[in-house]
Order: structure tokens, then C-alpha cells, then sequence
């Protein structure tokens, strides 16, 4: 299991840069469906699930971290900052 354990801040920017640029480019995110500025502002926008999600899933995923022998079965791999996560991929 790999948790990339970003920062809220990282993660909400690169969430937001995300969405941003899909919006201008048009391109397609899932079954044909167009980010739009409307939806990036409506109730069921992914940024007002971030916030309702992120310390839920930091809980979550902290519980697993923190006790690794409840889950024998799974690799546990954190990385807290993207330059972890590379040099991970690079070893690959």
C-alpha cells in the first residue's frame, strides 16, 4: 500500500492546478465527462470533497501506518513529499 502523504496545502494546490487546467484545455476526466468552472463551484465539486475528505482519509490511513501488523498481508510504503515518491519510481 502507497500513501502519498502530501501536505494539505500541496495537495489542495495541485488539486486546484489540476482542475484548472482541465477546464482550459477541455480535457476529458472520466465517461466522457468536461471539468467546468460551474461544476468546479457547485456542492458536488471535487474541491468541497477534498475538504470534507482529507483529514478523514489522514485518520484513516494514519491508523493503518501506525500498526502495520494488523495488515501482515500489505507492503507499507509512505512518502510525505513528492521528491520521496521519485526517487522511489526512479529505483523501480
Amino acid at each position: 500500500l502507497v500513501w502519498l502523504d502530501y501536505s494539505f496545502f500541496r495537495t489542495l494546490f495541485q488539486l486546484l492546478k489540476r482542475c484548472f487546467w482541465r477546464i482550459i484545455d477541455r480535457q476529458e476526466i472520466c465517461n466522457g465527462n468536461v471539468e467546468s468552472l460551474r461544476i468546479l463551484l457547485s456542492k458536488k465539486s471535487i474541491i468541497v470533497w477534498f475538504f470534507q475528505s482529507y483529514g478523514m482519509r489522514k485518520k484513516e490511513f494514519g491508523k493503518i501506518f501506525s500498526n502495520p501488523a494488523q495488515n501482515p498481508h500489505l507492503t507499507l510504503i509512505r512518502f510525505s513529499h513528492p521528491r520521496e515518491t521519485k526517487a522511489w519510481l526512479i529505483k523501480l
